[in-house]
């Protein structure tokens, strides 16, 4: 079985899009939404974990909203909740941690050995280089692909996101490399 984790509802669909289809096709797939705690985020990760054929787990937690900084979420327990998820024979893909607080806080809990994707479209912009540079160190490509538009065709299951989809159209966001790396 793989587990895919995302910090947020739409993080998996925007990273590692174009591999979660093939990995469902191939074993169970679970898709697991840390900051799932609002009826809307839960709402649009159940919805595309179904359209891509994973099963869903919401961890219920709630992140910051705008301007209530960083200290507003917690994931205290979070390394053990994805500890008890990554049981034996399971492959655990997380994200890298780029550039939002929590996606780093998400990727710091990630069990050893977990499967890392590069955050996108934070980990395409250049102000995350050196970041990307620094969290890439010592670790090799297990998965590349260069995401087509047509990669992005759940752009609608994310009616919370409704206003980061409008400002990231599918056509803006093919070209860049979803990566998982080792």
């Amino acid at each position: 079985m793989r587990v895919v984790v995302e910090a947020h509802a739409d993080d998996a669909y925007l990273s590692v899009g174009s591999f979660l289809r093939d990995w469902a096709g191939g074993q169970p797939l679970m898709l697991v939404t840390v900051f799932s705690g609002t009826r809307a985020r839960a709402r649009d990760a159940q919805n595309y974990a179904d359209e891509v054929g994973a099963d869903w787990v919401g961890l219920g937690r709630i992140e910051a909203e705008p301007g209530n900084g960083e200290g507003v979420w917690s994931l205290d327990g979070l390394d053990e909740d994805l500890r008890k998820l990554a049981a034996s024979g399971v492959t655990m893909v997380g994200p890298l941690g780029l550039g939002h607080p929590e996606h780093r806080g998400v990727a710091a809990a990630l069990p050893a050995g977990a499967l890392r994707y590069v955050d996108l479209p934070v980990g395409g912009r250049r102000k995350t280089r050196q970041e990307l540079d620094s969290a890439t160190r010592g670790r090799t490509v297990d998965a590349l692909r260069i995401a087509t538009a047509r990669d992005f065709d759940c752009h609608d299951l994310f009616a919370d996101q409704k206003r980061f989809m409008y400002l990231n159209p599918p056509k803006e966001l093919a070209g860049l490399p979803q990566v998982v790396l080792r």
